[in-house]
C-alpha cells in the first residue's frame, strides 16, 4: 500500500465495488433475503457486497495496526484519509464508508500516539459529514428511479461507475 498512489488505490476499490454492485439483482432485496439462512441462494450478490465491505474495513484496521513505527503509521493513516477523499470525490460512498468504518474501529482508536500526531478530525469528520456525502448520497438513493441502462441508481450521475 505504501508504494501505491492514493488515486490508484481508490480506483481499484471503485472498480471492485462496481463489479459487485452491478451484479446485484432487485429480487435479492425481497423479503430481506440476505438476513435469512438461505441468503447464499436468495441474495448471493448482496452477501458478496457485504463481505467486500467488511474485508475493506478490516484491511484498513490491519494496515494501521501492523505498522510498528509511529512515523509509518501516521503515513498510512494520512494515505487512507486521502484514499477516502478520492472515493468521496468520485462518488464511491460504499468504499468511502468502508474506510471510515475501519478508521472508526476500537483498535484504531487505541493507537493514541498516532491519533495525537494526526487526529481524526477535522478531515475525517469533514469526509463523514460533508454535504457531498450526506446530501448527494441521500438524494441519489432516495430521489432517483431505477431504470434499465441508466446505471446503478438510475441517475445520469452514477455512483461507482468506472471511467
Amino acid at each position: 500500500m505504501l508504494s501505491c498512489r492514493t488515486q490508484e488505490i481508490a480506483e481499484q476499490i471503485t472498480l471492485r465495488d462496481w463489479e459487485l454492485w452491478s451484479k446485484i439483482k432487485p429480487s435479492e432485496f425481497f423479503g430481506l433475503g440476505w438476513t435469512k439462512e438461505t441468503k447464499l441462494e436468495t441474495s448471493p450478490n448482496v452477501v458478496a457486497m457485504t463481505a467486500w465491505f467488511n474485508e475493506l474495513s478490516n484491511w484498513v484496521v490491519s494496515a494501521l495496526c501492523t505498522s510498528e513505527q509511529l512515523k509509518e503509521r501516521v503515513y498510512v493513516f494520512e494515505k487512507l484519509l486521502m484514499v477516502a477523499d478520492h472515493l468521496r470525490t468520485v462518488g464511491n460512498y460504499n468504499g468511502l464508508m468502508a474506510i471510515v468504518s475501519g478508521l472508526d474501529r476500537g483498535p484504531v482508536y487505541r493507537l493514541k500516539l498516532t491519533l495525537e500526531v494526526r487526529p481524526l478530525s477535522p478531515l475525517l469528520l469533514y469526509i463523514i459529514y460533508s454535504s457531498a456525502l450526506l446530501g448527494r448520497y441521500g438524494a441519489q438513493v432516495h430521489g432517483c428511479p431505477v431504470g434499465r441502462g441508466q446505471g446503478a441508481l438510475g441517475c445520469q450521475q452514477q455512483l461507482c461507475h468506472p471511467p
